[in-house]
């Protein structure tokens, strides 16, 4: 599971990771782990467990997820998940 901003950066180190914040409709807000590799840029990062986070997204309809960026504090990305096909 990837996250990818167009602009701006990411910062999250490889051989440390970071972490996020994910909430899944009206539940809590919990620590998303993810991690970054240097073959991907700053822009990019991975969910670093990222079956009980599919699992979860499968389940919600609308997901946000916060992770601090470079020079941007902490943006909030919302998505609505409702009604995707995850037979795949």
């Amino acid at each position: 599971m990837t996250l990818r901003v167009s602009s701006g950066q990411l910062m999250c180190p490889s051989y440390a990771g970071c972490a996020g914040t994910v909430r899944f409709d009206e539940g809590p807000t919990r620590e998303l782990r993810l991690e970054g590799f240097l073959q991907s840029g700053t822009n990019t990062v991975f969910v670093k467990e990222p079956k009980p986070f599919i699992a979860a997204l499968t389940k919600a309809k609308h997901v946000t997820i916060g992770k601090p960026m470079l020079g941007a504090g902490t943006p909030r990305f919302e998505f609505a998940v409702a009604g995707l096909d995850w037979a795949d």
